[in-house]
């Protein structure tokens, strides 16, 4: 049966095989070590396909000099793996960067899964093969195409990583996985939150004011990007380009905007917004100024009927200040850096310049909580701003909820408020000085959102604001083309950061469809708008994907038969 000469080669080296199936286990250990380390689920699915590609190669290579390159090779893939997370901590983060040309990676990727199934193939013929006595050429043809597969993963995964927190590893396309368009529900899905929010819920297992939770949240832990508080805030600082005494944490974003217009309105002060404000901002501003105290500029309709720009918008708001500035009190204007239904973006530095005319009783306050993460708000743009607001749980991907609020104590000097009480936030941990030597242990918050927050600051810094801006941009331009030849209508045709939002017939179908059948999460807005956000984790190959199912949606909707049993109840 079979090929004697084979079954002779493998009879004398049954010791040898047993070594290797030793070296084999172990192998597979690290790597599941490894695997569990840096980032548990995500990692499984490469390392199986990994595994498989090694266990393959040595079944085929009878040589014993052959096998144990291969054995070598596949011990080599697990202290890769578990230094790692070392050599991440030991050089600096500014090496970091995204990918050039996600297209390169995902032909990378291409590659190594038809050298994989050419190889599985290979394996279906295995017994016919021996029985013919050409065992020689498919052994050879299967070194050969395992050591391409192998390369081309390795270089993949270390040479050239797409991310070093890429969210689907290697092998994820061989099983569909979701794709959320909505940063709303990112929260908690990055390698490195999910790595930190483990540690620190071991850490916290028995009491969270134990000594051992309030050490760790004082000072850090080795292994982990939890460098303390006082680090944390560092981190804050660094991202946006200020000291870490302008930055003060809340709730939410809209927490942190409660606390800024209480700082900033009085009985006399009268308020310029738009009606394009999220829901709970135009619920704050009703609560807090009486209606004849508040300007709205409409918007909306205009939007709708794409008779509005950016730049029209900040003219109107422009002269409505003006106007209002002529008489006495303190004009507190209230505004949106990105509208998060149409993606429209304000160009802050130019509108503060034009305010900044109207005389010191202008207040400046920007709602950011579509643009921290989204573009790039640093130092330029918070300098010109007696208040912005950002959130941390949406495009900075933290988990829910945190509120970012950064001040300009020269600015409220200017405006006659005390800069110091923008301090003054009775919350543990709010601000960079906050006491941790005193007694917080009745005080309840989450110290979730700060630990998540802060690995993502550190990925965010080590790649650069303005890069994750660019390749959000990029992402979005590419959609926006794409989706365009699907007769898609884009809300806002000027694409100036992650979101669009597009026009569609029967949207709210659509949606469910995607959800439904194409595992495709993107938010419902206004009747006939579907919002998409393209984030750092994204990629050119998503977009691609998502057009795709778009694609495949509108047609099974337009089918014959369908459409008469999608239209009833419309």
């Amino acid at each position: 049966m079979g090929n004697p000469r084979l079954t002779s080669a493998f009879s004398r080296y049954d010791g040898f095989k047993a070594f290797s199936l030793i070296c084999a286990v172990v192998a597979f250990t690290m790597l599941l070590v490894a695997a569990a380390s840096r980032g548990g689920v995500h990692e499984l699915e490469n390392l199986v396909s990994q595994l498989w590609l090694s266990f393959i190669s040595a079944y085929w290579i009878t040589h014993p000099v052959l096998l144990l390159i291969s054995i070598l090779g596949l011990l080599a893939v697990g202290p890769l793996n578990l230094l790692q997370p070392l050599f991440d901590r030991v050089v600096p983060q500014q090496q970091a960067s995204l990918p050039a040309d996600d297209e390169f990676d995902s032909r990378l990727r291409t590659v190594n899964v038809l050298l994989l199934s050419v190889l599985a193939a290979l394996v279906a013929v295995t017994v016919p093969a021996l029985h013919l006595g050409i065992h020689r050429w498919t052994r050879i043809l299967a070194i050969s195409l395992a050591a391409g597969a192998g390369l081309s993963s390795y270089y993949a995964a270390f040479v050239r990583p797409a991310r070093r927190s890429e969210l689907r590893p290697l092998a994820s396309f061989h099983f569909p996985t979701s794709l959320s368009f909505d940063v709303a529900s990112m929260g908690g899905e990055a390698r490195e939150v999910a790595r930190e929010l483990s540690a620190y819920r071991e850490i916290r297992a028995i009491s969270p004011v134990s000594e051992r939770a309030q050490k760790f949240l004082k000072s850090g832990k080795d292994n982990m990007s939890w460098g303390g508080y006082a680090h944390f805030f560092q981190e804050l600082s660094r991202y946006f380009g200020i000291v870490a005494s302008r930055i003060t944490l809340h709730e939410n974003t809209t927490a942190a905007l409660r606390h800024a217009l209480g700082l900033v309105l009085d009985d006399g002060s009268r308020v310029v917004t738009t009606d394009m404000e999220y829901g709970s901002v135009k619920a704050l501003i009703k609560d807090l100024v009486p209606s004849d105290q508040v300007t709205t500029i409409e918007g909306h309709a205009r939007l709708m009927a794409s008779n509005l720009t950016s730049r029209s918008l900040e003219d109107e708001v422009i002269e409505r200040t003006k106007n209002l500035a002529a008489t006495d009190g303190r004009i507190v204007v209230i505004i949106s850096h990105i509208f998060y239904e149409s993606a429209l973006q304000i160009d802050v530095a130019s509108l503060a310049d034009e305010l900044k005319s109207c005389g010191e009783n202008v207040v400046l306050v920007m709602d950011g909580a579509q643009a921290g993460g989204n573009v790039d708000v640093g130092k330029d743009i918070l300098d010109r701003c007696h208040f912005y607001a950002v959130s941390g749980h949406k495009w900075l991907l933290s988990t829910p909820t945190i509120g970012i609020l950064t001040h300009r104590p020269r600015l409220l000097q200017a405006s006659g408020i005390d800069s110091d009480s923008a301090l003054g936030i009775r919350r543990p941990f709010a601000t960079f000085d906050f006491d941790m030597e005193g007694d917080y242990s009745r005080q309840s918050i989450d110290i979730e959102p700060l630990v998540s927050l802060n690995a993502m600051l550190q990925e965010f810094n080590g790649v650069g604001a303005s890069n994750v801006a660019e390749h959000n941009r990029r992402l979005a331009e590419q959609f926006a083309s794409n989706v365009t030849r699907l007769g898609g209508r884009i809300v806002t045709p000027e694409i100036s950061n992650g979101i669009v939002s597009v026009r569609f017939d029967h949207s709210d179908r659509l949606r469910d469809e995607l959800e439904r059948v194409e595992n495709v999460t993107c938010q419902k807005l206004d009747k006939d708008i579907l919002r998409f956000s393209f984030h750092y984790y994204m990629s050119s190959s998503d977009v691609n994907r998502l057009t795709s199912a778009i694609q495949r949606s509108l047609r099974r909707l337009r089918a014959p038969g369908l459409r008469e049993r999608f239209g009833r109840g419309r």
